[in-house]
């Protein structure tokens, strides 16, 4: 008994909400998400643990996530634990051989660069682009705007650390004067 009291406390945020708010609410429209996770390729491969210990906390329906991950996680309530499988057209889309250009390696900031360096270069609008560098071929070099994850599979082993309401400010009403 003594155990199951000790992980039921764990889990309570630091900062307690009054009493019944927050409690049994799923991932959904009009709440705020605390995830850990950690995301693999097809192979297993570990593409990002940078939120394996360090809670990512967004609204969700914003857009902060892929939409497969975001269809995947609706429903799941604080404390629950899965894979979520999240193909790539539902992830960062399928690789687009239109976004791969070829410069001149002088044109790069440095000769020191090498094949997975990112750099920001302006387009014809004056806007910036991340590229990556894929390789070179004599004084050529290849860049890759698609996202370094496009045309993955992506697999999110996810933790629901929390799942708390959108907080929406109750104003005074308008007619109410302070005399």
């Amino acid at each position: 008994m003594t155990k199951e009291i000790a992980k039921t406390s764990k889990a309570r945020p630091k900062h307690p909400l009054p009493d019944g708010i927050g409690e049994g609410l799923v991932v959904g429209d009009n709440t705020v998400v605390t995830l850990n996770f950690v995301v693999r390729d097809e192979e297993g491969n570990v593409l990002d643990d940078m939120y394996e210990k360090t809670p990512f906390k967004f609204v969700f329906g914003q857009g902060d996530l892929p939409p497969g991950l975001e269809a995947g996680i609706v429903g799941r309530t604080a404390g629950q634990s899965e894979t979520i499988v999240v193909p790539p057209d539902r992830a960062y889309g399928e690789r687009d051989k239109d976004l791969v250009i070829r410069i001149p390696r002088s044109q790069l900031p440095s000769e020191d660069c090498v094949v997975g360096s990112r750099y920001r270069r302006l387009n014809a609008d004056g806007e910036s682009e991340l590229f990556t560098v894929m390789g070179y071929l004599g004084d050529w070099v290849y860049l890759d705007r698609n996202h370094p994850w496009a045309g993955r599979q992506l697999e999110y082993e996810i933790h629901v650390v929390e799942v708390l309401p959108v907080y929406t400010p109750v104003l005074a009403d308008q007619d109410d004067t302070l005399e």
